[in-house]
């Protein structure tokens, strides 16, 4: 029993270290000209931000611009997202305006007038009345 426990173990160890020997170096066959790998004629300025680029001057074909504007305009998708940056707008105001100050005020006033025909009536008119009559 042990000795097939170890003929297993050392089945395992050997697997492990051959699957961990080194591979052969690669050798191209041929060599790659990385000068022209690329279909660009002129160099390209590193500093220049492809996303500063409006769409319109970088495409030249008129009907492929045509058909841009009117993707652009009937893509809702684009209006969601345009209508969602208008929210982000007004609650961002919203959100600057409760820094400053707010002002407010209150004011209020009451006239009663009792009548001759109600619970106390003129009870203070007759009482005047009494006192000085």
């Amino acid at each position: 029993m042990k000795s097939i426990k170890y003929l297993v173990y050392s089945i395992l160890i050997g697997l492990l270290f051959t699957s961990c020997l080194l591979r052969k170096e690669y050798k191209r066959t041929v060599q790659v000209d990385n000068d022209h790998l690329y279909r660009i004629d002129t160099a390209v300025d590193s500093t220049q931000n492809f996303g500063t680029i409006i769409w319109a001057d970088f495409f030249k074909d008129s009907v492929l611009k045509q058909y841009i504007e009117r993707g652009l305009e009937q893509n809702f998708d684009v209006r969601i997202a345009l209508e969602n940056v208008e929210i982000a707008k007004s609650r961002f105001k919203q959100g600057k305006q409760v820094n400053l100050p707010t002002i407010s005020g209150n004011v209020s006033g009451s006239y009663i007038k009792n009548t001759q025909n109600g619970q106390f009536g003129n009870a203070l008119g007759i009482y005047l009345v009494t006192m000085l009559g």
